[in-house]
């Protein structure tokens, strides 16, 4: 499987889905799925972990997760950066649950009031709320993170962490395995290993989806082809319509006035 590397900067997105994400994804904010409808198989990491109505899915910072509806599903969903709740630091740093699913009889009964009321709140144009949904959420953390059994990252976790969160912030430079390796003093064969077993791909096709999915996102802001392309880290537009186009299936401009005629 393919797995989707998503670079957020937004710290809380909140929303309702219909169906849940079935490509296995990445990022360094914590993603809560409240379940309002029928039933999914969440995956965290390598377990999977059957998530019925009225059930929860907490998936920690930089932890492989996805999900396979057994029926069709209709969900709330918060993703929200770890930086917001200083209280938990340490948790979400250095430990993940060891079953990311809580069942309805171990949440708190007005839990779907609960996340109905974010939603509200996030769609609304109160000054304040943010700092209301802040509120929400870590009373949410406090009520759940007991109920889930933690245990800890381990040291090729962490190892793993630092390599992904490396990528992440400078995939728009030059690199290479070699720069990579030596920057975080790690074999290249090793880095190599971790891509194949973690994200069931090489490094640079890992690296080479973190530029097209921003490629993408900087050509919708209004950037011509050419500055999406450098603007993202490859070296030649040559290049970059080649790779495009074996990711995304079509070609840049073609992607472009598919955008356009949707807007």
């Amino acid at each position: 499987m393919l797995y989707e590397i998503e670079p957020r900067t937004a710290d809380l997105t909140a929303s309702e889905l219909r169906n849940l994400i079935t490509i296995p994804h990445i990022h360094t904010q914590l993603e809560l799925i409240y379940l309002v409808e029928g039933s999914s198989i969440a995956h965290a990491d390598n377990g999977g972990f059957l998530l019925e109505t009225g059930g929860l899915f907490l998936a920690f910072p930089n932890q492989i997760h996805y999900y396979q509806d057994q029926s069709p599903t209709r969900a709330y969903m918060m993703i929200f950066s770890p930086d917001l709740f200083a209280d938990f630091e340490n948790i979400f740093e250095k430990q993940v649950p060891v079953n990311a699913v809580l069942p309805a009889e171990k949440l708190p009964k007005d839990m779907q009031k609960q996340m109905e009321t974010i939603l509200t709140i996030y769609r609304s144009d109160l000054p304040l709320k943010k700092v209301m949904i802040k509120g929400y959420l870590m009373a949410i953390l406090a009520a759940i993170l007991p109920e889930m059994p933690l245990t800890k990252v381990t040291a090729n976790q962490d190892t793993v962490k630092s390599l992904l969160t490396f990528c992440i912030e400078n995939y728009t430079e030059p690199l290479t395995l070699d720069m990579v390796s030596e920057q975080l003093h790690l074999s290249k064969y090793y880095i190599c290993h971790v891509f194949k077993e973690r994200m069931g791909m090489g490094f640079a096709e890992f690296l080479n989806g973190l530029r097209i999915a921003n490629a993408c996102r900087v050509m919708e802001q209004g950037s011509s082809i050419t500055e999406a392309a450098y603007a993202s880290g490859f070296s030649s537009i040559r290049t970059f319509n080649r790779v495009f186009s074996k990711r995304m299936g079509m070609s840049p401009s073609a992607y472009l006035a598919g955008k356009n005629r949707k807007g």
